[in-house]
């Protein structure tokens, strides 16, 4: 064979990355019906469990452990697209992983939704470029309702309906339901499992839980009143005690609890603070009494 050959590394130009759309409640699937978007709840996938990257990282803890050689297994290490991509057998259970981008987080730009639109379009595009393995790449699209009450709704709308029409930018996609796409999906066995100690309950608490809902019947986003979620947060307060009263009595315990906290952290500048309300005080109260009269023979004198 002549040095000068190089065999071709590429992608194949027929790869389609494989798209399930994942939506937190019914009430939110009946909402993206409505916009033409079909999708999928975690009770509709079953057997098939939806896990976060988290909880993979946590099984992956177990690969290569050994106490005799004190082999402590893989780091904790954050799975990445292309870990994400693929469809796993663990312990007799078929999981498939959310990716990265979708976890909750307290940082404020997990809440930014543009952010998320350009981490989605980055994400299939990685996945699309850098695969090399047998079967298509699945990637799960976890669609929150908090998510959908963003100003910026109808961009998100745009980006599914472009994937529903089969490309995003230059990757081929396809959208459809996780049952008929795990036969052409990439699928991994994990099989150092079978040898750790793992229940089925254990492994069935890190499958991503479907939101319950008493009604169902909204038309829009817009239709949820906003407060929904703090309703059964103020139900115990509401109802023991008035509303006004509660909501004076916890401005007292605010506002004393901040003044002691102040006072333990700088007492000479809450001492001096007092002393100058005293001495205005005291001012205040000379200014206001009424000049002494003292009657005497030749006339009335004031001091």
């Amino acid at each position: 064979m002549p040095r000068t050959r190089q065999f071709f590394l590429g992608t194949a130009t027929d790869l389609v990355v494989q798209i399930v759309l994942i939506a937190e409640s019914m009430r939110l699937q009946a909402m993206m019906a409505t916009y033409g978007i079909q999708t999928q709840t975690p009770h509709e996938v079953e057997p098939v469990q939806i896990w976060s990257s988290t909880q993979l990282v946590k099984v992956y803890e177990n690969l290569g452990v050994n106490h005799k050689l004190k082999l402590k297994g893989r780091p904790v290490r954050p799975v990445g697209s292309l870990g994400t991509s693929k469809v796993y057998r663990v312990a007799g259970a078929t999981v498939l992983c959310y990716p990265l981008i979708f976890e909750v987080s307290d940082f404020y730009l997990y809440r930014d939704m543009a952010l998320l639109i350009d981490d989605i379009k980055t994400e299939l595009q990685f996945v699309g470029r850098y695969w090399r393995l047998s079967g298509r790449p699945t990637v799960c699209l976890l669609i929150r309702e908090e998510h959908m009450r963003d100003p910026q709704f109808k961009k998100m709308l745009d980006l599914l309906a472009m994937l529903k029409k089969g490309y995003c930018d230059s990757v081929k996609v396809r959208i459809g339901r996780l049952q008929n796409l795990i036969s052409s999906s990439c699928v991994e066995h994990l099989d150092f499992m079978d040898t750790v100690d793992s229940t089925s309950d254990d492994l069935s608490a890190c499958q991503f839980k479907q939101l319950e809902h008493d009604y169902i019947g909204y038309q829009s986003l817009t239709d949820i009143p906003r407060v929904l979620n703090y309703q059964d947060e103020l139900k115990e307060f509401t109802v023991s005690t008035p509303r006004k009263k509660y909501i004076k009595h916890s401005y007292y315990e605010y506002f004393t609890s901040h003044y002691k906290q102040t006072a333990m952290k700088f007492p000479s500048i809450v001492q001096a603070a007092n002393n100058g309300m005293r001495h205005s005080r005291c001012r205040s109260l000379k200014n206001s009494t009424p000049p002494l009269t003292v009657s005497t023979t030749a006339g009335t004198m004031s001091t």
